[in-house]
């Protein structure tokens, strides 16, 4: 028997116009379709395209949001169009065309003001504030256990946004902070309100404006650079970090790097690790640490197991459709996700990794070495 059967037949009736979810109908009628569309997706599946893959090629076919009619047979072709030729995937879009991150993220700013924005759109406001507690958490455990006497710190950040990790900074006590973003709309907002910080309009993957050459003693780029879809383009950023710092200076960001092959959506890449590894001992920085920023909370792409991607999938579908719903997913999982991160290494989604400028002369030993 089908799970979406079994959901459908076993779930008790819910009234209408529910807190949880949207719309009227059954708990089991409501979750019956998407699982519908899973199991479809699962029938499809191609030894080179796993869910998560599929999913960030074709959010069509990978997400649990649209209520579609369920075509077992149009969903199937679909499934396999796309695990053949990734391309298919988005067929208003030439394969050659490069993504404008520029207009896609003015665009989206604007229309989502504020940390909804810069976060998972589709999880609604009380979740991502959760979310963004657990951040703020983990940045702050990370940032305390490296004894650094911030009150002499200079910090160049990444993709400011709305200015939540500038804040964060600041909290620290640090003496000096700059910050940049690529949207005129956020560098706008965040010299309103930070008057007193210097804010850069500036794409890290191009060349460095000179008015920001300086060297910093951390430079930190948060849910930023899995958003630069181009390698050639990425490579550089890595190396505009590396001209920002002072040696010995430290290098932040987060990402979700994975185990397996490189996942790639309109506006995100999430990289292979021994990849983004290489690349940055390679342009001179030594990897010194790689902590979980979530556990549960966020999407756990790096799971080589559908079972549980699925289950994080249906664990969240309440979330997705009521702020009451994430708010209270949001409020239980919390002090979880807080212990979790504290006690794993490692993460099947987002993680903080942590690195060196080192000296020249041992770049370029270490460099020879790897060579």
């Amino acid at each position: 028997m089908r799970v979406s059967r079994i959901f459908s037949g076993i779930c008790a009736p819910f009234p209408e116009g529910g807190p949880v979810f949207c719309s009227g109908g059954s708990v089991g009628g409501r979750l019956a379709t998407p699982v519908s569309h899973f199991s479809l997706l699962c029938e499809s599946r191609t030894e080179r395209s796993s869910f998560a893959e599929l999913r960030a090629l074709d959010p069509l076919c990978g997400d649990l949001l649209p209520r579609l009619p369920c075509d077992r047979e149009a969903i199937g072709r679909r499934c396999k169009v796309i695990a053949r030729h990734p391309a298919a995937a988005s067929p208003t879009v030439p394969s050659q065309a490069r993504f404008d991150a520029k207009s896609y993220w003015e665009t989206r700013l604007r229309q989502h003001p504020g940390l909804c924005g810069v976060g998972n759109t589709r999880m609604g406001k009380p979740y991502i504030q959760w979310l963004y507690r657990v951040r703020r958490t983990v940045f702050l455990r990370l940032l305390g256990s490296l004894g650094t006497d911030f009150s002499r710190a200079r910090i160049f950040d990444i993709g400011s946004g709305t200015g939540f990790y500038l804040e964060l900074w600041k909290e620290l006590g640090v003496s000096s902070i700059a910050g940049c973003d690529l949207t005129e709309i956020a560098v706008s907002r965040l010299r309103s309100k930070f008057p007193s910080t210097r804010i850069f309009e500036m794409d890290i993957s191009d060349a460095l404006l000179p008015s920001a050459r300086e060297e910093y003693d951390f430079v930190s780029a948060f849910d930023v650079l899995f958003h630069i879809v181009e390698e050639e383009r990425y490579e550089q950023a890595i190396r505009n970090v590396h001209a920002l710092l002072r040696p010995g200076g430290l290098f932040l960001f987060s990402d979700l790097l994975v185990h397996g092959s490189p996942l790639s959506g309109e506006h995100v890449t999430f990289r292979s690790l021994n990849r983004v590894e290489l690349l940055l001992r390679n342009t001179g920085f030594a990897v010194l640490r790689r902590v979980p920023m979530f556990v549960l909370m966020e999407e756990p792409l790096d799971s080589r197991s559908s079972v549980y991607r699925f289950l994080w999938k249906l664990a969240t579908y309440p979330a997705r459709h009521s702020g009451l719903a994430g708010f209270v997913l949001g409020a239980l999982l919390y002090p979880l996700e807080c212990f979790l991160t504290k006690i794993f290494d490692e993460s099947p989604t987002t993680e903080i990794i942590a690195c060196q400028k080192r000296p020249a002369g041992l770049f370029e030993d270490s460099r020879e070495e790897t060579a």
